[in-house]
């Protein structure tokens, strides 16, 4: 197995974890060049795809990632405080913790994470959809209409978006193999 080593910011920005599906390779996120909030959310978003595809990551919480529950869903982060690691009982969590499918003209969302309430969400009008899918990658939040950012505001309220200062990720793994049993999620 190859690894990919994720070490700068513009690697971090530029990395597409779909290609180290392709290339059997095992992410590593070593970046110390920044700890911009838009790195960060980055750092998320590599983590997510890797979960996505079940690329194996061995990666670091960034210092400005605050809430921990957040992103308990995603594999496990190689060092935190050991207070933190309550987030992370077993190295990869269960597939389909937080995840969500596209279907025409509408996202399900369904989020059943330890320590945050079950959920299920349906995003349905055009700029809620939309919001969603632009926030599958780091958006600044200053560059939103009221619309969009009305649609950011809750899907964070809801624990579906996590925002890192100026910047906004969203949080669930698209669903993109089911798993055997179909009713394990």
């Amino acid at each position: 197995m190859n690894d990919a080593l994720v070490q700068t910011s513009e690697e971090l920005q530029n990395f597409e974890p779909s290609q180290a599906m392709k290339d059997r390779t095992r992410v590593c996120l070593s970046w110390q060049e920044s700890e911009s909030h838009l790195d960060c959310a980055h750092a998320v978003r590599v983590a997510r795809e890797c979960a996505r595809f079940g690329i194996e990551i061995q990666w670091t919480l960034p210092e400005c990632v605050t809430d921990l529950r957040l992103l308990a869903h995603m594999p496990r982060p190689l060092s935190a405080h050991p207070d933190l690691m309550k987030y992370w009982p077993e190295p990869v969590p269960r597939y389909g913790d937080l995840y969500y499918r596209v279907g025409p003209g509408f996202v399900l969302i369904r989020d059943v994470r330890a320590g945050i309430a079950p959920a299920r969400f349906t995003l349905d009008d055009a700029i809620s959809v939309d919001t969603f899918l632009e926030l599958q990658r780091p958006l600044a939040t200053s560059t939103l209409s009221a619309a969009q950012q009305g649609v950011v505001d809750e899907l964070a309220r809801e624990r579906i978006v996590y925002q890192l200062g100026d910047f906004a990720i969203a949080l669930p793994i698209q669903m993109t193999r089911w798993p055997v049993p179909f009713n394990g999620v």
